[in-house]
């Protein structure tokens, strides 16, 4: 059985979340103590927290309204979650963003994207 994508993003924050702390035990290690690179890192420890419970937020309502309450998902409610939720922003299309062929949305529309934090390229 495959993971879903949830279960790959709980897995993927985990790991970078217990990674921080082991730069942070690192880092106590060899200086004794940490200034304020111990800040930031826990400062990103929150943030990785924080993104956790959007996921987890998202996972519950989508399995709720659309396994065990409503039936079939609908597009612009899963988008108005997403939005909600800050794992899609809104974003206005660009002429090297629109596909010709698929013609699903023109140069200055207003489209969405992921998030800075949920993008493919990102840590």
């Amino acid at each position: 059985m495959s993971k879903s994508a949830y279960e790959l993003m709980k897995a993927y924050h985990l790991d970078y979340v217990e990674q921080l702390h082991t730069e942070i035990d690192r880092l106590k290690a060899e200086n004794g103590s940490l200034s304020v690179d111990n800040d930031a890192l826990h400062l990103e420890v929150d943030i990785v927290q924080a993104e956790i419970v959007r996921l987890k937020k998202f996972a519950r309502e989508i399995i709720k309204d659309y396994c065990w309450d409503l039936g079939d998902p609908d597009g612009g409610d899963i988008q108005d979650l997403a939005e909600q939720l800050g794992l899609i922003v809104p974003h206005i299309a660009t002429a090297d963003e629109v596909d010709s062929e698929r013609d699903r949305f023109e140069e200055g529309d207003k489209i969405y994207v992921f998030a800075e934090w949920l993008k493919e390229n990102t840590k």
